[in-house]
């Protein structure tokens, strides 16, 4: 696995570890901007951790800590590709319009 950068592992400790604990953004940012935060939870899954997102008024950001929280952490990347995907096929099989 990756080695985190100080910022990255900054980042890392404010996540809280279990569903059960999850908060959003506005309560873990630490001066970090969104966008910002965003980009590094990104980096922070390309390194292998396990970090889910949960939409909502409920919902934030965790750690997962069981496999049950993992498919959690996962099923929304697997239904953005599964979307995507969908679009790709249908952009390929369509009918170009010619420029007249």
């Amino acid at each position: 696995m990756n080695e985190l950068n100080p910022l990255e592992q900054a980042v890392y400790d404010l996540i809280p570890r279990g569903i059960e604990n999850c908060r959003k953004y506005k309560d873990l940012h630490s001066h970090i901007d969104e966008r910002s935060f965003k980009k590094i939870i990104r980096a922070l899954r390309l390194k292998g951790k396990v970090i889910g997102a949960i939409r909502g008024k409920q919902g934030g950001y965790f750690v997962a800590t069981n496999e049950e929280e993992r498919v959690i952490a996962t099923r929304q990347f697997e239904a953005q590709v599964k979307d995507e995907m969908a679009i790709v096929s249908a952009m390929k099989k369509a009918e170009l319009e010619e420029i007249a």
